[in-house]
């Protein structure tokens, strides 16, 4: 279990980079993929400058679930 709270915990860092630094494929993926890409989906919804925050804020929820995960696996709970 502790694989994959810490793999969570790195792809939300990676969403948050990447919402940061504005990389294309998070923010700004081609439309005919929000079938399959849930960014591609929320860039339906959301402006290209909005999906950097979007990406952020996903990344960024992510990795305090990973965390709080990971507390309470090391808690025994």
């Amino acid at each position: 279990m502790a694989g994959l709270h810490l793999s969570l915990a790195v792809i939300g860092l990676l969403l948050m980079l990447g919402g940061y630094l504005d990389w294309e494929f998070l923010t700004d993926p081609p439309k005919l993929m929000a079938i399959c890409y849930s960014q591609a989906f929320l860039r339906l919804i959301f402006s290209r400058h909005a999906m950097r925050w979007v990406t952020a804020i996903e990344g960024f929820l992510i990795f305090i679930g990973s965390c709080w995960g990971m507390v309470r696996l090391l808690q025994g709970g």
